[in-house]
């Protein structure tokens, strides 16, 4: 007995159960309905019908029953599995003695490249950025990578726009959180904090060597751009 004899399943079915890698019945008794269909719908776009299908299937039911009777049990599940795979995906990777691990050695470099008296501070924002994304709702996680040869912090889901830290030779009591120059974010900075920061153009706030760091309107500005997009999105369903 295979996939293809329990009840519910049609060949699209199937076919999206295998691209998610699940083959076999026993595979789909091992995971269970919930956890089998976050599985599928990390490949492609399901509807909820294919959850009832799975629970009808292992349960020796119709998927219309189990939509009718299980419909809330079921969706309190699924909740709680993907509110799971989302503080999984956006755990910060911390060292044992509480330090962010580097997961690029190029980043790592460049940081050690920095000069003493400004990498502290540098790291204070990377900090900064890491822990912002983890506690704010609608980002996923964040990839670090290289821009221009500096750091710059990607948001995986496609939610914001990219931060970049920045250190120069030219200015070296200076660094600076940029940010793109193409949206309207420091413009917006621009007008909730007037007398907080130092900007410059529309791409960045600069922070001088002896300065304190503000973490509190950062964070704000650090969350608006790494919901950029996703917010810009909301703001158009709603008009």
């Amino acid at each position: 007995m295979n996939i293809a004899d329990l009840p519910n399943f049609g060949a699209k079915s199937q076919q999206m159960l295998a691209l998610a890698g699940i083959v076999t019945i026993e595979q789909l008794r091992y995971l269970g309905s919930v956890p089998a269909y976050v599985q599928v719908k990390r490949v492609g776009k399901v509807s909820l019908n294919l959850l009832w299908a799975i629970e009808g299937a292992l349960s020796g039911r119709h998927w219309q029953e189990v939509a009718q009777n299980d419909r809330l049990r079921l969706l309190i599940e699924l909740e709680d599995a993907e509110r799971a795979a989302i503080r999984h995906e956006k755990k910060i990777p911390q060292t044992s003695d509480g330090e962010f691990e580097f997961r690029s050695e190029a980043v790592a470099k460049t940081f050690e490249s920095y000069p003493p008296h400004m990498r502290s501070k540098l790291l204070s924002l990377r900090e900064l950025i890491y822990r912002t994304a983890a506690e704010t709702d609608g980002v996923g996680g964040l990839e670090e990578t290289l821009k221009w040869g500096e750091p710059a912090y990607l948001t995986t889901n496609k939610s914001g726009s990219t931060i970049r830290l920045g250190w120069k030779k030219s200015a070296p009591s200076q660094c600076a959180l940029y940010f793109h120059c193409q949206t309207n974010l420091i413009e917006t900075f621009r007008t909730l904090f007037p007398n907080e920061f130092k900007f410059e153009g529309n791409r960045a706030i600069v922070f001088e060597e002896v300065a304190p760091l503000p973490m509190d309107s950062l964070a704000f500005c650090i969350a608006a751009a790494l919901t950029y997009h996703h917010n810009k999105a909301v703001s158009r369903k709603v008009c």
